[in-house]
């Protein structure tokens, strides 16, 4: 979360929110009045409860590959508290990405209430902000969703929060923050998802396509 002038930018996971904090530290680093890395919505300040929220947010058909590729390039081991979310790990390993693809987009069969009340104590234990939208304050009514996606921006963006495609309104964004676009970065690493993978993707998360206005058809020339 990165809150400048009147606003308050959500940083979404994998969603051009690095790029966006980069940009503002370099070319408004004193204008700065708030920055933490991945603060959900509903821990915003309440000093800043009469900012303007915004997020950009990321086409699930892309998300799955770049938040894996995340995974393997910044965590080899299982340190982080990300790990111990039943879809990443086996046997202490970091599982396949087909293997995590399949959990993500099972997720209420891969976790369960008593799982992420040790993860909330954990948390609270090593006072980490970085992953906090992974934890559901009131641990006692925790109904997870569908999907992993769903589950971070559950947990990350509130009603409240005007959303922006990253694809498409990077460069918007940076202007409503009076940034000067810059070139963002994305994961040198790929993995690649067949036809039909994408199609159970767009069955999964249908609630998403449907929420955020991206269309439902596979991306031909993406990979």
């Amino acid at each position: 979360m990165q809150v400048i002038d009147d606003y308050v930018y959500v940083h979404l996971q994998k969603s051009g929110g690095t790029s966006i904090m980069k940009m503002m530290q370099k070319q408004r680093l004193d204008d700065i009045k708030f920055l933490v890395h991945h603060l959900p919505s509903h821990a915003t300040p309440r000093i800043y409860d009469d900012y303007k929220k915004i997020a950009m947010v990321r086409n699930p058909l892309t998300w799955y590959t770049s938040f894996y590729n995340h995974i393997i390039e910044h965590h080899t081991d299982d340190s982080n508290i990300l790990f111990h979310i039943n879809i990443f790990m086996e046997n202490k390993k970091i599982v396949s990405f087909n293997k995590f693809l399949e959990r993500a987009l099972n997720f209420k069969d891969y976790c369960n209430e008593s799982s992420f009340i040790d993860n909330y104590k954990l948390w609270r234990k090593n006072k980490s902000n970085h992953f906090m939208a992974f934890f559901i304050p009131d641990t006692t009514n925790f109904n997870p969703p569908d999907t992993y996606y769903q589950f971070i921006i559950n947990g990350m963006i509130g009603s409240d929060v005007e959303t922006y495609h990253m694809e498409t309104q990077f460069d918007e964004v940076a202007r409503i923050l009076k940034l000067e676009p810059e070139y963002h970065n994305v994961s040198s690493i790929t993995k690649r998802i067949t036809k039909e993978t994408q199609q159970k993707i767009l069955e999964k998360d249908s609630i998403l396509f449907d929420r955020f206005g991206y269309k439902k058809e596979l991306l031909e020339n993406y990979f």
